[in-house]
């Protein structure tokens, strides 16, 4: 699956948004309203403030990126999410902040049950986020293993689909 591009960081009406590069520091000196700490984009994002000796203030946290985007357009604090999770049409009112490559791109993966049917839509789904794993490709990777040992199915019950 492709590696989607590196995080920005969100803000509604704040004096961040007047610089051309927001450092870690910066970031760091405001609250923040962040998604569950299970969510691994997330612990990506903990991962860097921790590695540069830095503690955010979350005021909030939410397991949805809508809840998210809207806590900070209504002004409780910045958040950082990767670019997917932003849309134009709905999030117009969140000013984006450039960080450059503060935070790593994430990698979207895809799982699939082997021995469930995948709907069209399903091999659609997959395609839209990388046009390299093709229904035929897809196909292939889950028919493989077909009869494996009762240990190796319950290791292999899912399948995921990542780039190679």
């Amino acid at each position: 699956m492709p590696k989607i591009p590196p995080h920005r960081t969100r803000a509604q009406d704040h004096p961040l948004i007047r610089r051309k590069r927001c450092s870690l520091k910066d970031l760091a000196q405001h609250p923040f309203v962040a998604l569950e700490p299970a969510i691994s984009t997330w612990q990506a994002v903990l991962q860097v403030f921790e590695t540069a000796g830095l503690a955010l203030n979350i005021i909030l946290s939410a397991t949805d990126a809508d809840v998210v985007n809207d806590c900070v357009a209504r002004g409780l604090g910045l958040t950082v999410l990767v670019d997917v999770a932003y849309d134009t049409m709905k999030d117009g009112n969140i000013a984006l902040l450039e960080t450059g490559d503060l935070f790593p791109p994430s990698i979207t993966s895809v799982a699939v049950h082997r021995r469930r049917h995948l709907p069209a839509f399903a091999f659609d789904f997959i395609e839209m986020f990388a046009p390299s794993w093709t229904r035929s490709k897809v196909d292939q990777l889950m028919a493989r293993n077909t009869m494996p040992s009762a240990a190796a199915t319950r290791r292999r019950s899912l399948t995921s689909l990542t780039k190679p």
